[in-house]
């Protein structure tokens, strides 16, 4: 697993905002396609999703 690659796709993915996070999370929950991520291996998709999921669990408390 590239741990540069996955942080460079979260950032990227955190700066299109929390309307864009909550997207990919959505589509990632439902194994949909990602575009964002494509070029990922599964774990590291996984390791992406999960890390979004972190970060916007900072913003419902």
């Amino acid at each position: 697993m590239n741990l540069k690659k996955i942080q460079e796709a979260v950032e990227a993915i955190c700066n299109q905002g929390c309307r864009e996070v909550n997207n990919i999370i959505a589509l990632g929950e439902n194994n949909q396609k990602i575009e964002q991520i494509q070029h990922l291996s599964t774990d590291e998709k996984i390791a992406v999703i999960n890390e979004l999921k972190n970060i916007m669990d900072v913003y419902k408390k």
